[in-house]
């Protein structure tokens, strides 16, 4: 496949999770420049569907001393509590994502949380979100997808989740590819052929 490069490249530079010890990740709004949310809303989705098709979403997941970073201490520990519940992931079913290239991520619940705001309250204003649809495409156009839903946050180091509460199992044409509304919708076609629609 051709993100299978995409995939070993991320793997390497990972994003502001347990794979980059030590990253920056203090709360950060989302950028005023168009080039700028698109670059970052494409790393996200290149990298939670990398995950995914590993089979490892929790990868997704802020470290530790990250949370530190992010959060206020009392929330810092309440994060580390919640987001230890058992997710029931099937990697092996995860793996269909394989057979596919990334295409699109769909954003829902997104906003600007300021600080303090609950559940987890940050040490400063960043955009949050709660759920996503991500999904692949064949060569031949079939569409891959799955739900993941969670507390995903926007740092300086790129975004990451705090809490993650459901992986969904991917199905081929899947009904909310058609029926989803989003709040943010990121397309992707090359790294450098990136469209994003805000309604």
């Amino acid at each position: 496949m051709r993100w299978a490069p995409i995939l070993l490249l991320l793997a390497a530079c990972g994003g502001p999770s347990a794979e980059r010890a030590g990253a920056s990740t203090l709360p950060r709004a989302m950028p005023a420049e168009a080039s700028e949310r698109e670059a970052v809303l494409a790393e996200l989705g290149r990298r939670l569907y990398a995950h995914l098709a590993e089979g490892n979403p929790t990868a997704i997941l802020f470290e530790d001393g990250a949370l530190r970073d992010l959060l206020e201490p009392d929330a810092a520990e309440r994060a580390r509590a919640v987001r230890v519940a058992p997710l029931h992931v099937h990697p092996e079913r995860l793996a269909l994502l394989r057979e596919a290239e990334p295409a699109s991520l769909c954003i829902q619940g997104g906003a600007e949380a300021q600080r303090g705001d609950p559940p987890f309250a940050l040490k400063g204003a960043a955009w949050v979100f709660e759920r996503a649809l991500v999904s692949g495409r064949r060569p031949g156009g079939q569409r891959v997808a799955l739900w993941i839903e969670g507390t995903f946050v926007l740092t300086d180091g790129g975004f990451g989740a705090i809490a993650l509460r459901r992986v969904e199992d991917p199905r081929w044409e899947h009904s909310d590819l058609e029926l989803a509304t989003c709040d943010v919708r990121v397309e992707f076609g090359t790294p450098q052929d990136v469209v994003v629609v805000t309604p």
